[in-house]
Order: C-alpha cells, then structure tokens, then sequence
C-alpha cells in the first residue's frame, strides 16, 4: 500500500528586507548594452525568440477605436491579460537584444506602447486581472502575470531603454502588489507563485509588506514527500512551476534553504525520466496525468542548481535539452537573461540514470530502465503497466471484465515477488433481498429507507490480478480472472499512432481498434519494434459494460471468458 504523507516544514519570521539580504534592483549585477555581453547560447535564444514576434503582432487588436485597443487575443479570440503580457515579454527582449532582427525596432516600440496600455485597462482597481477562461479578479493569476513581467521590468531598467514601457510596467507591478499582499488562492502551487511574486516586488521596490505576506504563505511549509514530489504530484506541469518559484524566492529574499525541496524534486524527477525526455506523468494529480510530457520545462531549475551545485546530472539533463528543444526554451528567456547566475558553462555531465529499478511509494510508481528499454507499473490505475523501446512506445495496457458494470481492474493491493510485482483487485456483485417489515417507512420512498437493512444474496466474486516480472529481455505479464465463470474479459494494449502495427485483425465497426487472435503481433516505430502475444479471441467484443472508453491510441485487444489465465510476453 502507498505510504501516508508527511511535510516538511519551511519558512519562517518575518523580518525586514535589509535583515534578510533581499537584493534591491539597484544592486543586480549590471550587465551593459554590448551585444557580446550575453553568452553565445543566450544569443541563439533571442535569435530563435523573434519566430514568436509576428505570431504574436498579428494578435494584436491594432484599431483605436476598440476598447481592448492593443491587448492580444487568444486562440478564441478573446484578449487576455496573458497573452497581452506575453507579447510584451517576447518583445522587450528582442527590441533590447542585438542578436534579434527586431532590435530596436520602431514597430516593435509602438506595439509594446500600446499593450502597456492595454494591461492596465485590463487591471482591476483592486490591482487583480482576470484569467478569462475561469478565474475572474484573481491574485493566483496576477502573480503568474508579475512573475512573467517582473524580469523583464528589470532588464528594461537595467539596460536603461524603453523608459516608458517600464513606467507603464512599474505602474502595473505597483498596483498589482497590492491585491498580492491581501489576495487569496486555489490551489497549493499558487501558494508560492503568489510568494514569487512577492519577492520580485520586494526587490524592485523594497516594502517590508511584500516580505511579511509572502511569510504567511511560506509559513504553510513546502511539501516534499517521499517521491519527491509537491504536493500537487505533477510531474508534467506544476512541479517544474513550483521549482522556479522556489528559485526565485531563495534568489530574491536570500533564502537557500528553499533550494532544498527543489534539490529533492530535481533528484526524483531524474527517475521519472523516460529515453529521448519524455517524462513519466502518471504520479500526477492534475491535468497532466497519462499526457505525453517533456523535461523542457526544467530547464532553468536544472541549469541554476547544476551551475551553483556543480551536479553533474543535472548538467545532463539540461544538455539533453539543448540537444533536442533549443527552441522551446524562449519562454523562460527572460529569466535566464536577467540572472547571469545561469550564463556560466556547466559542469562536466556526467549521465542520466539510464539503468535502474527504483519504487516510488507514495504515488505508487514502479521504474525499471535499461537504456532505450523503459517500464513502469503503476499502482491504482486502470494502465497499470507502459514500455517503451526507443521511438515504439506502448502507452498502456489495461484490461477488464463485464461484471457488474464494475470490472475494469484498478489494482487495491500490490505485493513485490521474487520475480517482480503483483497487483490484485476483488469485486462482489451481490443481489439483494426485500425490505424486513421493521425498515419499511410505509409510503415506499426509497430514499428514506437504509440499503444495507436488505439482506445480501446470491453473491458473486471476482479477483483479478496481474503479476509483472522481467525476464532477459522481455516483460511477462500473466493476467487472471477467476471466480463467477463466463464472464467476457478484454484486454487493451494501447500503442501510439505513429507506429505500424503488423499481423494485427482490424475490428470492423470501430476506429483504431484490432484484434491479436492468436501468435504475436508487432509494432514498429522510429526503427525499433515491439512483439507481443500470444494472442487469443474467443470473442469479438471489446468496450465492456462498465470498463472505461477506448484508449485514444491504436488499441489492441486480446478476449476471453472466465476463468481467464492468460501470459502476454513483450519484448
């Protein structure tokens, strides 16, 4: 069973900004104008940085007459405070940098002029802005707005150019500091962008307020279980969110002490690391559970604490990443142009974990790696198993059965083998016996009646289990279903689109949907291949009664009746 979760109390008393060493603007590093001042690997950013700014342009409301006159509109064409403030990051850097096309352009001047303005009307006079899709008068999003703005602030000042956007932008971070200093939050994430914020403010404008607030938060203590992970457990999105938030507190306030749940998210996070960098998402909690995932967003987490640790592993990690997404890293230019922590080389890497068997008790997820080969076994999840080998990924594999409308199997236990790992479920479906005369409440509402007065009979049973184990170099998957016999059972296996499948019977009716009737099937992706089977239909129906819908991927099913004993190998 997963462990119960603890925390880990930071955080603190509250004192003045001068007492804890906050670094007021005046005082950052002051990198000059020349254009060789920044690394050549930052150049190459505000290089590919300027594929963003006519995008961005042609979103911009550009008539007068409009009252969201130089906001950007999102994908619905609705604007938005983000995306206004969006433009205005992407922008300012390409206008400030050398190595962009757009510096110093007088287009570039105008259009960031008119989304300053159009920022503040979207301001509320409580200091909030709104996140259109859901939030309305919203720190939470504000704060993610001020911690996407604040850099750039800095850079304008720092650089001494666009005096008047940073005016405009001065203004908005003022008033914005006022709804952060009083405002409330969703979820536990926004605890420390709110914080982050905070900080920004503190050292753009020193005020003990800003400090005593972001204390009430980080008074809370910053949650790192056993696997290293947040308490949101979102390897995919808010992790990454929650380590540059914590960086920047630690920066900004002179806490490194905050720098240590990072460490410990950053270790984990190494594990949850898939060949090619794709990350493992199913400990997470939120929307990015099961979503194919990437290790981009780390970047600047990974690169601040491999420079100031000279961890080699990280330093491997963020190599990778440059290796295989350079130009996904724009998005947190700004603040890898503003800290010149970041702009020295890194250490010498050493390698990701490429060969492991690592159990991570608390989201119940079970790693093994060997080199382009990767699994995991997942504990309480309908894809209680995936493999990957190289490019040919098999995203899932599920099964269940048509009892009850409850049988897709979602392990309740697991027990380690000497082999590997078992994971069990057991089910009942009981029918019940009328009402006893004392439970009746004589005008026959059933709502006012007590189910479990009724006497249970005719109980039928169900376990199922599947018990994983590797074996050379082939997983054996050896799936059971036994009890109330005749029960349809089907088994999934979910394998991404990009592939081809071979010796596979498409399902006539359905869309991506095939049978392994009998021998082995393969798919065969970016030169590697998967082979899986035996195979088995001893009947042709594969959404169960109760068992979730089809996998959004090429499925392939494998059926039977109860008692089912069946081994699948893949290799």
């Amino acid at each position: 069973m997963m462990e119960r979760r603890t925390f880990v109390k930071l955080g603190g008393t509250t004192v003045s900004g001068a007492l804890l060493g906050a670094a007021p603007l005046a005082a950052t590093p002051d990198p000059k104008n020349a254009s060789d001042e920044i690394p050549a690997w930052l150049g190459r950013l505000v290089t590919l940085n300027d594929r963003s700014v006519s995008g961005l342009l042609d979103r911009q409301v550009e008539d007068e007459g409009s009252d969201v006159y130089g906001a950007v509109v999102d994908d619905h064409r609705i604007p938005t405070p983000q995306n206004t403030a969006s433009l205005i990051g992407t922008l300012a850097i390409a206008y400030l940098f050398p190595p962009s096309s757009h510096h110093r352009s007088a287009r570039l001047r105008t259009a960031l002029g008119i989304a300053a303005d159009a920022l503040l009307r979207f301001q509320h006079e409580d200091g909030s802005i709104d996140l259109r899709t859901t939030n309305f008068h919203s720190t939470p999003d504000t704060g993610f707005v001020v911690n996407s703005l604040a850099p750039v602030y800095v850079l304008l000042r720092r650089r001494g150019e666009l005096g008047a956007l940073a005016d405009k932008m001065d203004e908005f971070l003022g008033e914005a500091g006022e709804i952060l200093k009083v405002g409330g939050v969703h979820t536990p994430n926004h605890r420390w962008v709110v914080a982050s914020a905070l900080s920004w403010l503190h050292r753009i404008r020193p005020d003990d307020g800003y400090v005593e607030r972001a204390d009430q938060w980080l008074r809370e203590g910053v949650y790192v279980g056993p696997d290293g992970q947040f308490i949101e457990e979102s390897v995919g999105i808010y992790s990454a969110i929650v380590d540059r938030m914590l960086i920047t507190i630690s920066r900004n306030l002179d806490r490194p002490r905050y720098l240590d749940p990072v460490r410990e998210n950053l270790d984990a996070t190494l594990y949850f690391l898939r060949p090619g960098g794709e990350l493992v998402t199913a400990p997470s909690s939120r929307r990015d559970r099961d979503e194919i995932r990437y290790v981009t967003p780390y970047y600047y987490p990974y690169r601040f604490l491999a420079i100031r640790d000279g961890e080699p592993r990280y330093a491997a990690v963020c190599r990778l990443i440059e290796e295989r997404w350079t130009e996904n890293l724009t998005g947190d230019l700004a603040l890898l142009l503003e800290d010149p922590s970041v702009w020295a080389g890194l250490p010498s890497a050493a390698s990701v974990p490429g060969r492991y068997r690592k159990s991570f008790s608390t989201s119940g997820v079970h790693r093994i790696r060997d080199g382009e080969v990767d699994a995991a076994i997942v504990e309480e999840d309908p894809a209680f198993f995936s493999f990957m080998k190289g490019e040919a990924v098999l995203d899932a594999v599920r099964f269940a059965s048509a009892f009850f409308g409850e049988g897709q199997f979602e392990s309740e236990e697991l027990a380690r083998t000497d082999e590997g790992f078992e994971l069990s479920q057991e089910l009942r479906g009981p029918y019940y016996q009328p009402f006893p005369p004392e439970a009746l409440s004589g005008e026959g509402a059933l709502t006012e009646m007590n189910q479990d007065d009724r006497d249970e009979t005719e109980v039928q049973h169900l376990e199922q289990t599947a018990s994983i184990r590797r074996d050379g170099n082939r997983f054996v998957l050896e799936l059971s279903v036994t009890g109330t016999a005749g029960v349809p059972v089907a088994v999934e296996m979910g394998f991404r689109r990009e592939g081809e499948l071979s010796s596979v019977q498409a399902v006539e009716g359905t869309d991506d949907a095939y049978l392994l009737a009998e021998g082995y099937g393969s798919y065969e992706c970016g030169g590697r291949r998967i082979t899986f089977g035996p195979g088995r239909a001893d009947h042709r129906w594969i959404e169960l009664r109760g068992a979730e819908p089809k996998l959004d991927l090429s499925s392939v099913y494998l059926t039977g009746y109860t008692p089912f004993e069946h081994t699948i190998e893949i290799r």
